[in-house]
């Protein structure tokens, strides 16, 4: 209802409006000028707050009987005073629904069903695309819900180093012999048993006068067999022994953190620390790269042989050493012409060097070696106890 006293400083339009609830200056016509929009309003649709042909979007709680959207500057008596229903006369602020003095700067806990207020830069499209506008570093804890979308920090743990005992002693030990063609070049010990020396060919040997090992003009280094004297048999059976221990430690280590990698083919992979298994055949055609630390540990375990196509290459990388690479193979090693390998090669069975190839690391075969002018460099590690170096 209207006051019975209407303060004196309230204009006189606005006293008409509130003594009789119609003003009376409103213009009977409106001008030309008008937007076509709003030349058509009616009355009926200014009381209403909402015109029939005004905008489609106008939100629900913008009609005009809401006294939140009340100019700031109408005096609170005079707010209380005003009836509750929309008068003729309507401030543009209140018509809109959004009042002119609402400050941009909202705060970011405004209630989330406020559509208006959604940044715009979260897609539609879901989740994924969310998560894609994390940034790079979020640790791997931050969005519990997906955690396969977070980038990951854990890399592989290293590996222990497999021990060789004594073995590693040895550029080539084998317990069926070693035989050469053409112009092999073997940089460390050779040896072999429980077979004798005889199986020892192609090396031209010359036997020490001490009769413990034998040399040889394709090998820097000594050459020993199971049947020469004093304490050389025993030193070859538990450096055999040895051999097999190693390779049981290789074959059984648990949880590898990559099986069936490549389906057995690793051409062109760059392989970083850990433990790698298959249960077939494992071979590459051009190159496969070993990239890590001087501490970093590589343990290979496959059920099938291994095939190195000819020219085909192994590298290392930042600091990988081949000393700290363990290949456990229960089937044939076969390196193919002009190709070069790098690590300690566990073999089950027989390990092939065919014409012009090369290896940094070391040959442990538990049946036959066989070379044909290739080059062997020892870089292998004996247990810390035994106190062997690598050459």
């Amino acid at each position: 209802t209207s006051p019975s006293v209407i303060p004196s400083y309230i204009p006189s339009d606005v006293q008409s409006v509130i003594s009789s609830g119609e003003p009376s200056n409103v213009p009977s016509t409106l001008p030309s000028s008008l937007p076509s929009t709003l030349s058509s309003i009616t009355p009926s649709d200014v009381s209403s707050g909402i015109p029939s042909n005004g905008p489609s979007d106008i939100p629900s709680d913008a009609s005009g009987d809401h006294p939140s959207a009340l100019p700031s500057a109408i005096p609170s008596d005079l707010s209380s005073s005003i009836p509750s229903t929309s008068p003729s006369v309507i401030p543009s602020n209140i018509e809109s629904g959004t009042p002119s003095n609402i400050p941009s700067d909202l705060p970011s806990n405004k209630s989330s069903d406020v559509p208006s207020l959604i940044p715009s830069i979260v897609p539609s499209s879901g989740p994924s695309d969310v998560l894609s506008l994390l940034p790079s570093d979020m640790p791997s804890d931050a969005s519990s819900d997906h955690p396969s979308a977070l980038p990951s920090t854990a890399s592989s743990p290293n590996p222990e180093v497999v021990n060789l005992g004594t073995a590693g002693n040895f550029a080539i030990l084998s317990k069926s012999g070693v035989t050469t063609t053409g112009l092999t070049s073997v940089t460390g010990d050779m040896g072999t048993s429980p077979i004798a020396g005889t199986a020892l060919t192609g090396f031209g040997l010359v036997a020490d006068s001490s009769n413990t090992f034998s040399t040889s003009n394709l090998v820097t280094g000594n050459i020993y067999a199971a049947d020469y004297g004093s304490d050389t048999p025993a030193m070859l059976t538990v450096a055999v022994l040895d051999m097999q221990a190693a390779y049981v430690d290789a074959a059984g280590r648990p949880s590898p953190d990559h099986t069936e990698l490549g389906a057995g083919s690793i051409e062109g992979l760059t392989l970083e620390r850990g433990i790698y298994k298959w249960s077939t055949n494992v071979g590459f055609t051009d190159s496969v790269t070993f990239h890590g630390s001087p501490t970093d540990v590589w343990i290979m375990q496959t059920s099938g042989s291994l095939i190195v196509d000819s020219g085909a290459r192994m590298i290392l990388t930042g600091g990988a050493k081949a000393e700290n690479i363990f290949w456990q193979i229960a089937g044939q090693t076969t390196l193919g012409t002009t190709s070069h390998v790098e690590g300690v090669f566990l073999c089950q069975t027989s390990i092939t060097f065919q014409t012009g190839s090369s290896m940094n690391g070391a040959a442990l075969a538990q049946t036959a070696v066989t070379i044909d002018s290739a080059t062997i460099v020892k870089k292998s590690v004996c247990d810390a106890d035994v106190g062997c170096e690598e050459s």
